[in-house]
């Protein structure tokens, strides 16, 4: 099977269920694995492997420009939210131009680590909102694709270790 070019269109965020239209630039979050260095005699050098558990996960919003309304919205509840973001994934398609392959959404839970304070200028107020990450999930339209759960330990796709292992005593 091959990969082939995709855009994403028709994206839409919501923010405590609330639609932010054309008012959110950009989101993305950012994933890492806990890795352990392992290597010693015999082997040709060190080498990290996934140890199952992930650095604290953060997440960025960034705002073409800051409302009071956002203000109320990203600092309630010790700065709380429920973020979640959308859209249609299309392919290349030499007929068509392009066609609708899937769907995503991405849904974040945490809090807001930076309150935002409006400017006050001609040009608008840009804002990036940090969030500290308890729950991401990613799915399409046949269902669940990836999630972590920080504060349950919860995680998608389960852990699936190897089922066989070998042990040398010398």
């Amino acid at each position: 099977m091959a990969e082939k070019s995709v855009v994403w269109r028709d994206q839409m965020a919501f923010i405590n269920e609330t639609q932010y239209v054309g008012r959110v630039k950009n989101a993305s979050s950012d994933l890492q694995r806990k890795m352990a260095t392992v290597g010693g005699l015999g082997g040709l050098g060190d080498v990290e492997v996934p140890t199952g558990k992930y650095e604290a996960p953060t997440a960025t919003v960034e705002f073409q420009s800051v409302a009071l309304g956002d203000v109320a919205q990203l600092t309630n509840n010790d700065g709380w939210i429920k973020l979640r973001l959308t859209g249609q994934v299309r392919m290349l398609d030499s007929e068509t131009g392009t066609k609708i392959i899937d769907a995503g959404i991405t849904r974040i839970h945490g809090f807001v680590k930076n309150p935002p304070v409006p400017g006050y200028n001609d040009e608008g107020s840009p804002y990036t909102a940090n969030i500290a990450v308890h729950f991401i999930e990613i799915s399409n339209t046949s269902g669940r694709v990836f999630m972590l759960d920080m504060q349950t330990g919860a995680k998608y796709p389960p852990d699936a270790p190897g089922q066989f292992g070998i042990t040398v005593t010398l």
